[in-house]
């Protein structure tokens, strides 16, 4: 739990300091989750993720004392922000998905071809051994297939939790779909509340456009085409002097490559 807690913290404070809404901090925020697990997962040093999660959250609580204390933001500047870019109708659709899935994924077992032969056991590999090995220690026959993007997520929802699940696994690339998806219900507001069901619903259908077996398999491949389509909508929106906007462009693209090695195409595409 102590992982969830502060990469929400981390990515509220973002929200706070960058005065941005939570639909447009969550998917960059993902991104570098996912490259630095994988600079952890190089010399086997996952477990270092717990020293790195309290070192988030007291930056966090650090962040929120200093603008307080050095008076860039008043005690009521900094709750108004926080309301207005983190209780946001996305976020309420984010978490509604995000319940649906844990739900919807726990009778789920590994069952699939290529999830028994090689997507789960890429997960259960770095659950095992806390990071990347050589071929003649790696429990999948097909090894270095596919750069570990996503099993890096899945591992990371795992070790919060505390135990090995094959529910999570599947959890994990379902709410990555959604977080992918979650800008483009960035323009949603309160005021026009009558569209969140909509917004839950197209964010739930939209990866069934990609592959009917979106939420069947362990496939990678949807979470890539999400991704690349993320990269796209970044770069479309991108305003001139937006530094934040560059980093959300460069972090989704870092992440296509570790998501699968066919991603180095959609990135040189993007750009």
């Amino acid at each position: 739990m102590l992982q969830w807690i502060a990469f929400l913290a981390m990515v509220c404070a973002i929200c706070v300091a960058l005065n941005r809404r939570f639909e447009r901090v969550l998917a960059p925020a993902i991104c570098a989750l996912m490259l630095l697990l994988y600079v952890l997962a190089i010399p086997c040093k996952l477990a270092w993720v717990d020293g790195v999660a309290v070192a988030a959250l007291a930056l966090t609580a650090a962040f929120a004392a200093g603008a307080l204390l050095c008076r860039r933001l008043t005690p009521k500047q900094l709750l108004t922000r926080l309301l207005r870019n983190v209780l946001t109708p996305g976020a309420l659709c984010f978490a509604g998905l995000c319940v649906l899935f844990i739900w919807a994924s726990s009778p789920m077992v590994v069952w699939w071809g290529d999830d028994s032969g090689y997507w789960a056991l890429e997960a259960k590999s770095l659950w095992y051994y806390g990071g990347l090995v050589g071929a003649d220690r790696h429990l999948a026959l097909q090894f270095g297939t596919y750069p570990p993007g996503v099993q890096l997520l899945q591992w990371w929802a795992m070790h919060a939790l505390g135990q090995w699940s094959e529910p999570a696994l599947y959890a994990t690339l379902f709410i990555a779909y959604a977080a992918f998806l979650l800008p483009l219900f960035e323009r949603v507001r309160w005021k026009r509340c009558w569209l969140i069901p909509f917004a839950f619903a197209g964010a739930l259908a939209f990866p069934y456009w990609g592959s009917v077996l979106s939420y069947v398999i362990l496939s990678v491949d949807t979470a890539l085409a999400l991704c690349f389509g993320y990269a796209l909508v970044r770069i479309w929106r991108l305003k001139p002097d937006d530094r934040a906007g560059l980093w959300a462009v460069g972090l989704s693209l870092c992440a296509l490559v570790l998501i699968k090695q066919t991603g180095a195409v959609f990135a040189l595409l993007a750009i």
